[in-house]
């Protein structure tokens, strides 16, 4: 009978045999060209492990089929009750999505809680056109600061979708602080202007929910001096599915979305992120006090 050492190196052993044989029929023959260029080909490509047949950027995929112990996505779980989603392919570096992040009944849910709360829509035109309302800590872009929340986040977003961003790996355990919702109305001409959202003001993972309707988002590669990626992408964000942006995408790539690409008369948004306070030195927190001048003698 084998006991519990052998039965593990031989297991072991397997594992070995599947990783060598995958990477080693995936391997070039010849070096290339540009080694540099190879590498950021391959941030661009996604490939499966051998071993658990999650998807992965390709320059990143031998290191997690090394540490792989087999489970697929659907099995893992961070807790029973909390399986984690499986992010589909795309061929933009850093992007993720989760499709049906949240069920029908929670979409129901903050739809309504949308449509009925005291905070009305209010049509904005910072980035496009479209109807708008913002929660948390409010990022002063002409300032360059952080200021403190006026108005918290709603309990939708503290109870269900929080809770469901801490299980996901890309998100990097950051909690939102700040988020802003999107009303999106084909018929009345709405779009998002292409833009990359502040690069400092926000920690990395940006997350974006999509309810009510689908839409295509085009990103185009902002920074192909550094960027081997594809130049520009559609990529198709179905209703209820949540996309992360880390990396090559939430940095070098802009977003936008046209009219014609809202595939519904109505599609929300939801976008969260963390943004820590700005906390003044103490000469600037002088300068902003009002200073009070001493009457003449």
């Amino acid at each position: 009978m084998m006991n519990k050492t052998s039965s593990s190196m031989f297991a072991n052993s397997k594992k070995q045999k599947r990783v060598t044989s995958f990477f080693g029929s995936k391997m070039p023959n010849k070096r290339p060209r540009s080694h540099s260029k190879s590498i950021q080909e391959e941030r661009s490509r996604f490939g499966s492990c051998p071993l658990c047949s999650q998807s992965f950027p390709l320059h990143s995929l031998e290191s997690h089929a090394a540490l792989c112990n087999g489970e697929s996505a659907e099995k893992s779980t961070v807790s029973p009750q909390k399986p984690i989603p499986k992010p589909s392919s795309e061929p933009i570096p850093g992007l993720y999505l989760y499709e049906n992040f949240i069920s029908e009944e929670e979409e129901t849910e903050i739809l309504k809680h949308l449509d009925t709360e005291s905070m009305q829509w209010k049509t904005s035109r910072f980035n496009g056109h479209q109807f708008g309302k913002r929660w948390g800590v409010h990022c002063n872009l002409r300032d360059r600061r952080v200021n403190a929340a006026e108005n918290t986040l709603p309990d939708f977003i503290q109870q269900i979708l929080v809770p469901k961003l801490k299980d996901l790996p890309p998100v990097k355990g950051c909690l939102p602080n700040e988020a802003n919702a999107i009303d999106y109305r084909r018929k009345q001409g709405h779009w998002l202007k292409s833009h990359v959202d502040d690069r400092k003001l926000s920690k990395e993972p940006i997350c974006n929910l999509s309810l009510a309707g689908d839409c295509y988002m085009t990103f185009r590669n902002e920074a192909m001096h550094r960027n081997l990626a594809v130049k520009e992408q559609k990529v198709l964000l179905k209703r209820r599915c949540l996309q992360v942006l880390t990396g090559s995408a939430r940095y070098d790539f802009s977003h936008a979305i046209a009219n014609p690409d809202l595939l519904s008369d109505r599609r929300v948004s939801i976008t969260m992120r963390e943004s820590p306070l700005t906390v003044l030195a103490p000469s600037q927190s002088k300068l902003n006090e009002v200073s009070v001048k001493k009457p003449k003698s």
